[in-house]
């Protein structure tokens, strides 16, 4: 349950994202133009130069040198005291520090009021720097920024890749594993959904429980006495389990398990008894004691075998409503998806 309902946040929350980004996109400016006129940056900034320049260190690792060798080059640059305006001097703050490393820092974004490209959108910590398209023509500082900021947007981009699809990997293999306890587990009560869901982690990556918390566990079967041959006729019992668990095997994708539990059972001929039980799969046996009201009677020691009402279970699993299987083929088929 708790699964399926981060399914529908997480869902939630990429749609919402694409329906914010979607006049960004459409407003976003042309990669080769600026305020709607050709992008013309200074010699020493054109991408050509920016990669015969940076995109060596940048691949070996040698980020922050290539990101210092530019903001010097940009600060030459500029006329003198410019370097201290707000612009130029945000843009020379963000090249000489650690989070320049994030690739979406330096997305160009548009300001919905005016229609000027922003830089810096994505960093809480900075306020983002307008380029300024009136009056026309456009500084030559600016030129220079937002080429600078596309080189960088693709050129860490690149550098992320794989640990992005090494995160996407790992998602999808987490969703994979709550369908499979989902559709192939021992079926969960909802308290036991419950219980189980409170010890899954904050981050859709962690890893999924591979035991199981039994509880309050309502079962049927079937019990004999253990010490009168006169005595051991099979006698229905309802079985309730307070607490116990199952571990999963290895490989099997949740299909196979075996586990242990305390076990209550009440039977009409032989009354309440108490004991404990090992599982394997939706089958289980144990041993029950049941204690003897009458005098010089012993009590008496039941071997309880039992089968879990999986199919009671199994068809309420199975009609849960369409909109939940739909959220979770749905994010799987993102996860899948996506680069």
């Amino acid at each position: 349950m708790r699964t399926l309902a981060r399914g529908m946040h997480w869902l939630a929350a990429v749609a919402a994202a694409l329906i914010v980004g979607l006049p960004t996109l459409a407003a976003a400016a042309d990669p080769g133009k600026v305020c709607g006129v050709p992008l013309a940056p200074s010699a020493a900034f054109e991408r050509s130069a920016l990669e015969s320049d940076a995109a060596e260190d940048i691949a070996a690792d040698r980020l922050q040198a290539a990101l210092d060798r530019i903001a010097n080059r940009f600060e030459r640059s500029l006329p003198p005291g410019e370097a201290a305006t707000a612009g130029p001097a945000a843009f020379l703050r963000q090249l000489r520090a650690p989070t320049s490393r994030w690739s979406a820092l330096w997305e160009i974004g548009i300001d919905p009021d005016t229609a000027n490209p922003v830089l810096f959108e994505r960093d809480p910590a900075e306020r983002p720097v307008t380029i300024p398209c009136r009056p026309l023509p456009i500084a030559a500082k600016y030129h220079d920024m937002v080429s600078i900021a596309r080189f960088l947007n693709t050129a860490l981009a690149a550098l992320e890749a794989p640990g992005k699809q090494a995160q996407w990997i790992a998602l999808k293999r987490r969703a994979t594993d709550h369908e499979d306890l989902i559709r192939n587990g021992l079926p969960m009560w909802p308290w036991e959904l419950w219980l189980n869901g409170k010890r899954l982690g904050d981050s859709d990556a962690a890893p999924l429980f591979d035991t199981q918390i039994v509880f309050m566990r309502p079962s049927v079967g079937v019990e004999i006495n253990t010490r009168s041959r006169e005595r051991a006729n099979l006698e229905g019992s309802l079985m309730l389990e307070p607490i116990g668990f199952v571990r999963y095997l290895e490989g099997s994708r949740f299909s196979r398990w075996w586990g242990a539990s305390a076990v209550v059972t009440a039977s009409t001929g032989q009354g309440m008894g108490y004991g404990g039980l090992l599982r394997y799969g939706r089958y289980s046996a144990g041993l029950t004691l049941h204690h003897s009201d009458v005098p010089g009677v012993r009590n008496d020691v039941h071997l309880l075998l039992g089968v879990d009402l999986y199919d009671l279970i199994e068809k309420t699993r199975g009609e849960l409503p369409a909109l939940r299987a739909g959220i979770r083929r749905s994010a799987v088929e993102l996860l899948t998806g996506t680069p």
